[in-house]
């Protein structure tokens, strides 16, 4: 992705545009510890999955997961959680890869950053001045700071 070698990005964020790079590519990353992918297309949380393995001993012990790992899954849009296998995810999730590139096709995946119970902070800005500064925390139990999840939103002027 464009953002992983920027100060504020994550250098094991990876860009999939196609069917045979994802499912190349995320059993390898997903083997080394929870993940966030996101689809292009959405918002308020909808297609961006939480992706963990249900045995979380897994995690580092071979570089490529088999079909058959089982994982839990949280969708941002409202926190729920779902149960599939690796292979049933990589099927499920290539619906945001649907008309390629040039459609707005796209999974992003990069690691899960635990801290995000803590909130996320967004500055507006009109221009290069800022305007406000939000607090966006998620409920309780959840993972997701969108209104739609239940986060609580604290504004700063």
């Amino acid at each position: 992705a464009k953002i992983a070698p920027l100060r504020t990005g994550l250098p094991d964020t990876y860009a999939y545009y196609d069917v045979q790079t994802w499912r190349e590519s995320f059993p390898t990353t997903l083997a080394q510890g929870p993940r966030v992918v996101k689809q292009n297309r959405g918002s308020q949380g909808e297609g961006i999955w939480i992706c963990r393995l249900k045995n979380e001993s897994l995690y580092r012990e071979t570089a490529v997961l088999p079909g058959d790992t089982e994982l839990v899954l949280m969708e941002a849009v409202d926190n729920h959680e779902e149960r599939m296998t690796l292979d049933q995810f990589l099927a499920f999730a290539e619906q945001y890869l649907e008309g390629g590139e040039e459609a707005g096709g796209q999974l992003i995946d990069q690691a899960f950053m635990p801290r995000i119970v803590e909130g996320e902070i967004r500055v507006l800005f009109v221009g290069r001045q800022p305007i406000e500064i939000v607090h966006k925390k998620p409920r309780r139990g959840g993972l997701s700071a969108t209104l739609k999840s239940g986060a609580g939103y604290t504004r700063y002027e």
